[in-house]
């Protein structure tokens, strides 16, 4: 995982979840982050997927 240096706050907010994240990844996985979601993709997922995406298509297969 790199180290990254910014200013922004929400930028810093997805960092501290990304980490969290990772840790309890590590924990379900005996300490390894093989697997494990890339930071790109998780902020990618976390500013503007959840964000922007129409929530109905997470329901879709729950529905059936």
């Amino acid at each position: 995982m790199g180290n990254f240096d910014v200013t922004g706050n929400e930028f810093k907010k997805i960092k501290e979840v990304y980490v969290s994240y990772i840790k309890a990844y590590k924990a379900f996985n005996n300490n390894s982050t093989e697997g494990a979601t890339s930071f790109a993709n998780f902020y990618i997922y976390r500013t503007y997927t959840s964000k922007y995406s129409d929530p109905r298509k997470f329901f879709i297969h729950a529905n059936r």
